[in-house]
Order: structure tokens, then sequence, then C-alpha cells
């Protein structure tokens, strides 16, 4: 078993708050289930990142032997999800310009002095 240094400590423990700042944030913060989501993905990131620098270092937490392929399967998570999210946001946008050209439009014609036709 390797040490477990005091700058490995220090890692492990900025990870725990990292994780414990990212689900207050979800708790306090997003409605968005979206983005809800999206936060509890990246707040895992860093805890099972502490748990791999754990097990690096020979002390096996939980009975996780494979901590590492939890956190492949969860980076792959976020990439999929952060790729949906852009085109669900981008959509959003796209309509959202959309309806504001529309009622803009509406507006001038409604204009007094402009002439319809």
């Amino acid at each position: 078993m390797e040490g477990l240094t005091p700058a490995i400590l220090s890692s492990v423990v900025a990870y725990l708050l990292s994780s414990a700042c990212a689900l207050l944030l979800v708790r306090r913060r997003f409605r968005n289930p979206r983005l809800r989501g999206l936060s509890i993905v990246i707040g895992m990131l860093p805890l099972l990142q502490a748990l791999t620098l754990l097990n690096q270092r020979g002390l096996n937490l939980f009975g996780l032997n494979q901590v590492t392929d939890l956190v492949d399967l969860f980076v792959s998570m976020l990439c999929l999800w952060s790729i949906h999210l852009l085109d669900v946001e981008s959509r959003d946008r796209h309509q959202t310009d959309m309806k504001l050209r529309l009622v803009e439009s509406e507006a001038v014609a409604r204009a007094p002095g402009v002439v319809n036709g």
C-alpha cells in the first residue's frame, strides 16, 4: 500500500467538497430537471475520482474494485448529456428567436402610420 500523503488527502477532501457543493447547488438552485440531472452527474465525478485515488493508494472503500469503470461510465454519461442539452437549448433558443420575430413584425404592422397591403 502506497502512503496516503498530505497531498493525496487534500485532493480527496477537495473532491468531496466539490461533490457536496454540486449536490447543494442541485438542491437549492435548479428547477429545470435537465440541469439538475447534469449537475448530479457532474457532482458524482469528483466523488468517484476520490474513490479512484484512494483505491490506487491501496485503500479499498465500499468494496469497489473497479471504480475506474464507474468514472469512465459517468464521463461518458456527462458527454452524452452535454450534447443532448446543447441540442435542446439550441432548439429552444431558435424557437424563441422565431417567436420574437413574429411578435415584432406584428407590432410593426399595427403601428400607426404603417400602411398594410
